[in-house]
């Protein structure tokens, strides 16, 4: 299972991606009327995203096509609903430049890793903590702009700063992960039973 690619989580993970363009689609394109599906379509890649990882650990289903394909699909999706957003609201700005700043770094560590012939973290509790405020603040603002109620003031500062402290807070963790992976005291290819979210690491491999 751990090398196969067509299983039920990478065909939702695949979905998710494909509904990214589709909610862009929906949001330029006649917002005023397409608004309601624009907000389904976001509702939608976020619950088959927890369905997604559900499904994966249930049924054993984790692959490593499915470790590639699940953040692929959360960082388009995230990069492309908070750009939406922004272009019609500028307190959403600061995630912009925070969202982009966190994956940019991310993937930079991800590929001096695998320069290292070395595999990146599995996604941990805090990645996903990060996740579900991520989209319950552009959800906020976008049902807001559903019901022509745009968010402004002072709660949309506090929205964006709790969407911004996760982020930030995400970063810096999987910095921590990231350090210990590259000396050695780390293992993403060990069963994640064995793997601790805080990471404190494998004491053998530490001797």
């Amino acid at each position: 299972m751990k090398h196969k690619i067509i299983t039920i989580p990478n065909i939702i993970s695949m979905v998710r991606i494909l509904l990214v363009p589709t909610f862009v689609i929906l949001y330029f394109v006649d917002f005023s009327y397409h608004a309601v599906y624009a907000l389904a379509v976001l509702v939608l890649s976020g619950v088959s995203d927890v369905v997604d990882g559900m499904i994966a650990r249930k049924f054993s289903m984790i692959s490593d096509v499915g470790k590639l394909l699940d953040p692929l699909a959360d960082k388009l999706t995230q990069v492309a609903v908070v750009i939406c957003l922004a272009s019609t609201n500028r307190q959403i700005l600061p995630l912009v430049v925070i969202v982009f700043v966190k994956e940019l770094i991310m993937i930079l560590g991800a590929l001096c890793l695998f320069a290292q012939g070395r595999k990146p973290s599995e996604a941990k509790w805090w990645g996903k903590l990060t996740t579900v405020v991520l989209y319950a603040v552009l959800c906020a603002f976008l049902i807001a702009e559903c019901l022509e109620n745009p968010i402004h003031g002072t709660a949309a500062a506090i929205l964006v700063m709790a969407a911004g402290f996760c982020l930030v807070f995400s970063l810096l963790s999987y910095y921590t992960v990231f350090k210990a992976i590259i000396k050695g005291l780390y293992n993403p290819d060990r069963d994640d039973r064995h793997n601790l979210d805080d990471p404190v690491f494998d004491h053998k491999e530490k001797k």
